[in-house]
């Protein structure tokens, strides 16, 4: 190939197209700077749009150019947050709910993963009362904001303005402020989950590799700083007892420490630091440097599921409808009674879908329910089980979602909007619950249906899904009755429970 064709095709412009989280059917299209060619479909990007800065996801790459295209920004991810089965399953949701395709994409990533340009207002010079009694007379809306602006020592963003004077209409005065140079008015991009960091301390390598030179600094740090010499004899023992740094919040619980002597040392050379990233538990709860957890967190540990239930014998029925959720395929309607044992009935179903090397996707209607839940799963499947819910913290739950998309959790478990995870190869669908409420979401867009969306996805996967209930909704008994889901019922609680008795009373007797 002649080299100024190749230097040519080399330079041809990718144009993407872009779906935004704004009520418009039709996605925007961009092109892409040089060095992020290479970007595949489901990953997000921030882009602009009018004057804002705003993140949407691409959803095509190599589509046709426009002459008014504008750049993207920055590509937010290496790798795709969504993948091929998740970009087709929020298609179909924004088309049957009649949103735009970004809604639901924006929906589907939990917050943390979605940031956006925020307007902000900084003061630039000292205003003082003469000057807001000058302003007022000419202009008592522009006072009003310097009023507000000089109670806070940083910046502030239009919405608390906006807030403070009970007033959206606020742009032209914030335009004649800055141009009187009273004010700068910025962008910035905000919303996207830090990672959260914690220092921890390790003994200067000089010092253990001599031991009459450690014995030494420790007699004189005893006599001239005993603080300094508990800290270092503590991160010694952590060297011999081969448990690496020592994370800073731990070394400032031992009596007598303080972060004065911690610092001496670092100052002298006899102590080292580094920030690294916060490890979490499949709770989304920080852990230590050294594996334990932290704080409270670590308190408030579930004690619902005392034992391991993986173990526990089957009744006929439970054993029966296992073999057919394992074996079949399609939709099961598991009908049970309050106390029949589905949830053991979901856990055999998950065990063989695991060990057939796939993974499973679990939906409960309320938040309150996952815990409890959560607890029994992780009680058999450990640390391969993920919950999201809206309790978790912007960052954990972001770190969540990242640990579902780069496959290191296999089970998945959370409200109505976990039926958006990134989870790949999933093999089983659950829908425990199924009949409640609370899996419709009111607003704002997309206006779902969890449990309808759920056999949406594993129509899409090619997977079974089991729809449980004590008293299933209209929807699925019809469904039953046409032959579109298979009923599978437990008509009597384990461990020979006694049902109650029910009598009907006439009041008026």
């Amino acid at each position: 190939m002649p080299k100024i064709l190749a230097t040519y095709l080399y330079a041809m412009p990718v144009f993407v197209n872009v779906a935004l989280p704004v009520p418009r059917a039709d996605v925007f299209t961009y092109v892409l700077p040089d060095d992020a060619a290479s970007v595949l479909p489901g990953s997000r990007v921030l882009v602009p749009l009018g004057r804002r800065t705003i993140t949407g996801t691409i959803v095509g790459v190599g589509v046709a150019g426009r002459d008014d295209a504008r750049q993207v920004l920055e590509v937010l991810d290496d790798n795709p947050s969504f993948p091929p089965n998740v970009i087709a399953l929020t298609r179909r949701i924004a088309d049957y709910y009649m949103c735009s395709w970004g809604e639901v994409l924006n929906a589907a990533l939990p917050s943390g993963l979605t940031p956006s340009s925020v307007v902000r207002i900084k003061l630039l010079r000292i205003v003082s009362d003469a000057d807001l009694d000058a302003i007022a007379q000419r202009a008592p809306k522009r006072a009003a904001l310097l009023s507000a602006l000089r109670e806070h020592a940083g910046d502030v963003s239009v919405a608390y303005l906006q807030k403070k004077l009970r007033s959206t209409i606020v742009g032209d005065q914030l335009l004649a402020l800055q141009s009187d140079g009273w004010i700068d008015i910025r962008n910035s991009v905000e919303g996207e989950a830090r990672t959260r960091t914690q220092r921890v301390y390790t003994i200067a390598p000089a010092l253990v590799q001599n031991d009459d030179l450690l014995r030494e600094t420790l007699d004189v740090l005893d006599k001239r700083a005993p603080k300094q010499s508990l800290l270092l004899g503590i991160l010694y023992i952590a060297h011999v007892r081969n448990e690496g740094a020592m994370p800073r919040s731990t070394l400032l619980t031992e009596e007598g420490a303080s972060a004065s002597a911690l610092e001496g040392l670092v100052n002298k050379g006899l102590a080292t630091f580094e920030d690294v990233e916060l490890d979490y538990d499949s709770d989304g709860n920080p852990r230590d440097y050294s594996g334990g957890l932290r704080g409270p967190a670590s308190a408030q540990r579930s004690t619902l599921a005392p034992r391991n239930e993986a173990g526990l014998p089957l009744t006929d029925e439970q054993q029966a409808a296992v073999d057919a959720i394992v074996n079949g395929s399609g939709v099961f309607l598991l009908e049970g009674v309050t106390g029949s044992g589905k949830t053991l009935v979901y856990q055999r179903a998950i065990a063989a879908t695991l060990a057939a090397n796939k993974r499973a996707l679990v939906l409960v209607p309320e938040i309150a329910l996952t815990p409890q839940l959560g607890d029994r799963f992780k009680r058999v499947f450990g640390d391969e089980v993920a919950m999201i819910h809206s309790r978790l913290g912007i960052s954990e739950r972001a770190r969540t979602w990242k640990r579902i998309r780069d496959g290191e959790a296999r089970v998945v478990l959370g409200a109505r909007s976990a039926v958006f995870s990134p989870l790949q190869n999933v093999g089983i669908i659950i829908v425990d619950e199924e009949h409640e409420p609370s899996y419709k979401q009111d607003d704002p867009a997309p206006r779902y249906h969890g449990r309808d969306a759920a056999v949406l996805r594993a129509s899409i996967e090619g997977c079974t899904i089991v729809l449980g209930s004590a008293t299933p909704s209209l929807e699925s008994i019809h469904n039953v009755r046409i032959g579109r889901y298979q009923l599978l019922r437990l008509t009597h609680r384990a461990d020979h429970a006694v049902m109650p008795v029910v009598r009907t009373v006439d009041l008026r007797e």
